[in-house]
């Protein structure tokens, strides 16, 4: 990682973390995860047509779960980047 690409990754991270401390994020969290849970019974109990059916309501948790997930996975990359440009400084 160049010192642009870690620059680029840390500016990301400080968005992703503004969205994530929002007072909506919770509302938005509750409502997909009450989705996700649907869905997820749904799935775990047979409900899904056929094989196609099965894969486009997994992907669609998996899906969910990579958004829901993402603030804590960027702040990964963004210690990184951080390291990236202190060392470079």
């Amino acid at each position: 990682m160049d010192a642009v690409e870690a620059r680029r990754v840390v500016e990301q991270a400080q968005h992703i973390r503004d969205l994530h401390s929002h007072h909506g994020w919770k509302s938005l969290v509750e409502y997909v995860s009450k989705n996700a849970n649907d869905k997820r019974k749904a799935v775990l109990s047979g409900a899904c047509s056929d094989i196609g059916d099965y894969r486009k309501q997994t992907g669609w948790l998996e899906g969910v779960e990579f958004v829901l997930d993402a603030a804590e996975k960027i702040e990964a990359s963004a210690r990184m980047a951080r390291n990236v440009l202190s060392k470079g400084a």
